[in-house]
């Protein structure tokens, strides 16, 4: 048996002709890359087989399921966990993530980490590992936003089921040089980002057709110019591979700020009406 990883950082081409030769008999990804290989594979473009899709990662939206279930002819589970613990849930038939707490105890919790009654929105999940005997898991904070059902599932299993609030991010659409449109990965961006030393929190939003404005929060130990110095290059190869060296990169003034109605940090998204300001001269993405 024979399986291939992926890397999000791949320009989308480069993932569809790898899959054109792999021909998997399964596929896994995030919901915004099994969303953009359906759009692929409904083009013509793709033209694999697979028997079985998993989604995990991102939340993943009703229409999103639907278009990815037709694109490849085939059924599609969802998962919810982490590293610290795999598996935390599965799917059954009716679509529900069932936690599966004779390993695992998850809590949704309020932010005075106490718990919360069925069906209400958590402020955070708690995680303890009933199965690592080697290094103890106890209450370990996710971050994530789940709501706990408070009924049985109609698939009649015994474990409890939760709803996930997930990461919302946008696939953005940037215009090369050429005109052309090319489509990244929110959790492609994320990851540049995310990894670069001395980055505490960010969003970056597309605020026009070739233009990214990047809020930042550097950590206490850090310095905010040191990271961004550190950043743009990073942030510059990763445009640079997808064909983008002409887009714009700016700091924005702006601090990263919650989600209004979610109360969660969004890290990608396009607002072409954003008012962020940058807080020094824009730069461009093919700058040295």
């Amino acid at each position: 048996k024979m399986s291939r990883i992926i890397s999000v950082l791949t320009p989308l081409p480069d993932i569809v002709r790898e899959l054109n030769v792999f021909q998997p008999a399964m596929v896994g990804g995030y919901a915004t890359v099994l969303t953009l290989l359906a759009e692929e594979q409904t083009a013509g473009r793709l033209q694999i087989h697979p028997v079985l899709i998993t989604s995990s990662g991102e939340t993943l939206l009703p229409q999103q399921r639907e278009q990815i279930e037709s694109a490849f002819g085939c059924s599609l589970t969802e998962s919810y966990g982490c590293s610290e613990a795999t598996p935390l849930t599965l799917t059954c038939r009716y679509q529900r993530l069932h936690v599966n707490s004779d390993w695992f105890i998850l809590e949704a919790v309020d932010e005075s980490y106490q718990r919360i009654p069925p069906g209400e929105r958590s402020h955070t999940v708690l995680i303890t590992n009933l199965a690592n005997h080697v290094q103890p898991i106890l209450r370990y904070e996710l971050g994530d936003s789940v709501s706990v059902y408070g009924d049985l599932c109609p698939c009649g299993s015994p474990l409890p089921s939760v709803s996930v609030v997930g990461r919302t991010d946008e696939i953005l659409c940037l215009q090369a040089s050429s005109g052309v449109a090319v489509r990244v990965l929110p959790l492609a961006l994320w990851s540049v980002i995310k990894e670069t030393e001395g980055v505490s929190r960010f969003q970056a939003i597309q605020t026009a057709p070739a233009k990214l404005a990047v809020r930042l929060e550097v950590k206490p130990s850090g310095n905010a110019d040191t990271v961004w110095r550190a950043l743009m290059p990073r942030v510059q190869s990763f445009l640079a591979i997808q064909g983008l060296e002409n887009v714009l990169i700016e700091r924005s003034a702006r601090a990263p700020q919650r989600d209004p109605r979610s109360g969660k940090y969004r890290h990608v998204w396009a607002d072409l009406q954003s008012q962020d300001s940058p807080n020094r001269e824009p730069i461009r993405a093919d700058t040295q």
